[in-house]
């Protein structure tokens, strides 16, 4: 999904929205450092001291094991706490034990990749470090875990490597390197003043309080990257199949194995001198900086192995998917009336719309085989919505009947029944949202027959999941503080589309709100995606 026509946060808002959130959580953060290295300190030393008080060795390498899980506990706990602000310091260290095998299995599989690209002439491993750098905080804030977290870290960053890069490099280079000077030089002036070792020593640790606090405030500060780039990218459609992850870890391979097999050439060279010029071979390691023009791949959102199409009792729609209702105008508040919303929600604004006409289902296969002769959706049945169309398919199949997509706030109106301040397409219980949405994550069969749920008090069916709805808008994150009331028809410019009401794996429930914005490319279909009409 494409995010190149919005810049990345500036440093000087960067740093200046870090200020704020560290003023309000750096205690918390704090105690959660001390706590962790004296943990780690206990963890590591008892055993070893205990091993050597009962001279048994074999003891302390439980030392090392339990260390090394209570690193990754703090580490996560820490992790936990910079993207939560909500949470505590005994609450972040219960959430980080609840991940601690996912945090560990992906602290593992990152340094291996890394250090294997590293290993590939070093300009490879900034590369993956830089792309896979923002792992940790989707594990903790998306659920996405492994290298389907890693990979997703790439697909943000994908268009913005530069931007990030120089950001990070800022971070946790430039600046930490100006501190320690400075804090060096003032040492050795204290050092050369003084002549007292016992003072030199206590004034060292009192200075290495800012470079520690700075860490802190580094941590946070990656972190409003990542969800300025989570704001700008709305990644959703995402697969991590196993033949991606293979080929990483294939790639991390030849970085371990570069190291010895260079070492093994020339020490053949060393024995059979001009035999073997080792000159002569041609080792050319893939060592380019990406392309910060690249658009991002989308990925399918689908399990890593196609679903077995199995024979089941066929889903069968209560009426006919082109049939259209009338949706009559008026004004509303639209985007985030429960002040819980993303920021591109944001502001809540009016809105007025005339009357329009909108399709009460969404465009079924069945439909769009007989208008265009083909159906592109992979999980194919006549009666379930068409997907892996594009946005420039569907307005084309819109306009050949006579109809079009959807304005975005046209969308919005319908799916909350006129403006009401509806979260979901048909309730504001979440007790009762199966009963209007398909949203399992656990389903891997692909979007459910058109109709099957109720329909919101228009008549509406499946505006919240089942498929993503694309609507005729282009996608700005900011466009609502600049909207018209009048019938406002997006921005004027721009590659992205929008979409919105969820899918039939979209978790957790608030994804689906109707006020949640998603967006896709005009040349992007996916299994995910579909459309309705409207006129």
């Amino acid at each position: 999904m494409s995010g190149n026509n919005e810049s990345l946060i500036g440093i000087g808002e960067l740093f200046s929205r870090t200020w704020d959130v560290f003023k309000r959580r750096w205690l918390t953060l704090l105690v959660i450092f001390i706590l962790g290295f004296i943990l780690t300190f206990a963890a590591i030393g008892l055993p070893i001291a205990g091993a050597a008080w009962l001279d048994m060795p074999g003891i302390s390498a439980v030392g090392i094991v339990t260390g090394f899980i209570v690193v990754f506990w703090y580490m996560a706990a820490f992790v936990f706490a910079v993207t939560n602000e909500q949470l505590g310091v005994f609450a972040a260290f219960g959430a980080s034990w609840r991940r601690i095998l996912s945090f560990t299995w992906l602290a593992t599989v990152f340094g291996f990749i890394v250090m294997g690209g590293f290993m590939l002439l070093i300009i490879p491993g900034i590369i993956f470090g830089v792309w896979f750098y923002f792992s940790m905080f989707i594990l903790a804030a998306e659920d996405e875990r492994g290298m389907a977290a890693m990979l997703k870290s790439k697909a943000y960053i994908e268009g913005y490597w530069w931007a990030v890069f120089l950001r990070l490099f800022l971070l946790f280079f430039l600046v930490p390197l100006g501190l320690n000077l400075a804090i060096s030089l003032l040492v050795w002036f204290i050092s050369e003043l003084t002549g007292d070792p016992i003072i030199t020593m206590v004034i060292m640790v009192i200075l290495a309080i800012p470079v520690l606090l700075f860490t802190l405030f580094s941590m946070l500060a990656t972190y409003l990257i990542y969800d300025d780039l989570r704001t700008i990218k709305k990644n959703i459609a995402f697969k991590a199949t196993t033949g991606t992850k293979t080929k990483w870890l294939i790639v991390a391979l030849l970085g371990y194995a570069w190291l010895p097999i260079t070492v093994m050439v020339y020490g053949a060279k060393k024995l059979v001198g001009e035999l073997i010029p080792f000159d002569d071979f041609n080792f050319e390691m893939g060592t380019g900086l990406p392309d910060i023009k690249t658009t991002p791949k989308a990925e399918s959102p689908t399990k890593d192995s196609q679903p077995r199409q199995t024979p089941a009792t066929p889903e069968v729609s209560p009426a006919a998917s082109g049939s259209m209702v009338l949706i009559n105008g008026g004004c509303f508040q639209m985007g985030d009336v429960f002040g819980d919303g993303g920021s591109d929600e944001r502001p809540a604004h009016k809105v007025c719309l005339n009357d329009f006409w909108l399709d009460a289902k969404e465009v079924s296969q069945g439909d769009y085989e007989q208008a265009t002769g083909s159906n592109p959706s992979r999980f194919k049945a006549d009666n379930k919505p068409v997907t892996n169309v594009t946005w420039l398919q569907a307005r084309g199949y819109c306009a050949r009947a006579g109809k079009r997509l959807p304005a975005e706030a046209e969308w919005e109106f319908a799916a909350r029944a006129g403006g009401k301040d509806s979260r979901w397409s048909g309730t504001s219980e979440v007790e009762k949202l199966a009963d209007y949405a398909w949203h399992d994550r656990s389903y891997s069969g692909g979007p459910h027959a058109i109709g099957l749920k109720k329909p919101n008090a228009l008549g509406l069916y499946d505006m919240t999941g089942n498929v993503w709805e694309m609507v005729a808008d282009r996608y700005h994150s900011r466009y609502y503080a600049s909207s018209p009331e009048e019938n406002p028809k997006g921005p004027k410019t721009g590659d992205a589309r929008v979409m919105r009401g969820g899918a039939w794996f979209t978790q957790p429930a608030d994804q689906l709100r109707t006020t949640v914005r998603y967006i896709t490319r005009e040349d992007k279909a996916d299994d995910s995606i579909g459309f309705r009409c409207a006129k």
